[in-house]
């Protein structure tokens, strides 16, 4: 009797036994086994939003764990080869206030995508060929013991190609379709901050639509009309006033006096300053 209760306890335990050696190789696995980055497109014109697909495919039998720190961009490993031959490391900013959990789990057999807005990270502001390198992080990374920051297991070559008007128009209707037929928030977010890295004014009267959506998406679209920040922007940022919600309106005049004290067009601050001296609700 004894012994056979010893083997009962024993094939309980093969179980766990089995399921803790899964996810002990898992975690073994370095993220180049796992993880593939992809440009969108490898040439784009200027102004045009440069996209970095991010992927993860779950071929083992345990649930795969992933950490890609915070707002699931902290943990991505970027260097860029300018068309000069500098070699840069780039790193995104992050702001005070929400953002994404970086842990996400992959079932067995299931994929991960994310995609990934490199003007998030850098200013494509000059045509010519770029070379990209990605990875990730280590977690521990933060450690200064002179240990490697992370894996790259990406190279890529990319051409910002001379400003095409007519490739930036039909990017940006694209992206403003996608947003007025979004049917949830988050593919909605994810095409106007793609929209709202178009740089160009260009953008302007498709971040105007995506303005009056009505897809929860107005800061988003009110941030990009203040980085371009010329008069036709100012006359689409003005109806942020009219959206009849108290934190959009206070954003809206923010924005409207950060590009007052920012320009140098006389007539724009004139301009500025009308509108919101005829703003009922104008801050004293």
């Amino acid at each position: 009797m004894l012994k056979k209760s010893r083997l009962s306890r024993l094939f309980q335990f093969l179980p766990c036994l089995f399921l803790l050696t899964l996810a002990a190789q898992a975690a073994e696995k370095q993220p180049s086994q796992f993880a593939r980055f992809s440009f969108e497109s490898d040439s784009v014109t200027l102004h045009e939003p440069v996209i970095l697909e991010f992927t993860v495919h779950n071929e083992g039998e345990a649930v795969l764990h992933l950490n890609l720190g915070r707002d699931r961009r902290a943990r991505f490993l970027l260097f860029l080869t300018m068309p000069s031959g500098e070699r840069i490391e780039l790193h995104s900013t992050f702001r005070e206030g929400f953002s994404r959990v970086g842990d996400i789990d992959i079932a067995p057999g299931e994929t991960y995508r994310q995609q990934l807005i490199l003007n998030r990270w850098f200013e494509f502001k000059d045509t010519g060929r770029y070379t990209l390198e990605a990875g990730l992080r280590n977690e521990d990374a933060g450690r200064r013991d002179g240990t490697s920051p992370g894996e790259l297991f990406f190279s890529g070559a990319l051409n910002i190609e001379a400003r095409d008007v007519s490739a930036l128009s039909k990017r940006c209707e694209a992206l403003a379709r996608a947003v007025e037929e979004s049917s949830s928030y988050e593919p909605a977010q994810q095409a106007a901050l793609t929209l709202s890295y178009v740089t160009d004014d260009v953008a302007v009267p498709y971040l105007r639509r995506v303005l009056l959506s009505g897809k929860l998406v107005e800061p988003i679209a009110l941030e990009a009309l203040g980085r371009i920040g010329d008069h036709q922007a100012v006359s689409v940022i003005r109806l942020g006033l009219d959206l009849k919600d108290d934190d959009k309106a206070a954003m809206t005049r923010s924005i409207m006096l950060s590009i007052q004290d920012n320009t140098t067009d006389p007539n724009l601050k004139e301009e500025i300053q009308t509108i919101l001296k005829s703003d009922p609700a104008k801050s004293s």
